[in-house]
């Protein structure tokens, strides 16, 4: 399909792209056809393999604090390899930890 190809680009440079399907009927609409967005591509939402950048990882990620302390969990959607990381309570130190 031709607009993949403009799809992968527009993605690739940032962009988000609304993909619309025509839902009227041409033959007794009068004046523009009714369409209705079915799908919005971000550069953060790609999941179509054909769109996914090759060699590399293409990772979805989430971070999360609880009172046990930080955690975040990476995906790549690519090969399906998961991660989970987990650390203790912050130290109560002033910050200090994370400037020096």
């Amino acid at each position: 399909m031709r607009w993949k190809n403009y799809l992968a680009k527009l993605v690739n440079q940032g962009e988000s792209v609304a993909i619309c399907e025509q839902i009227g009927d041409p033959a007794t609409s009068k004046g523009p056809v009714e369409r209705k967005v079915v799908r919005i591509v971000t550069p953060g939402t790609i999941s179509d393999e054909a769109l996914l950048q090759e060699r590399q990882d293409n990772l979805l990620a989430a971070i999360w604090q609880d009172s046990k302390g930080f955690g975040y969990a990476t995906l790549d959607i690519s090969s399906g390899r998961f991660r989970l990381r987990r650390t203790g309570r912050p130290r109560n130190d002033g910050g200090r930890a994370a400037t020096h």
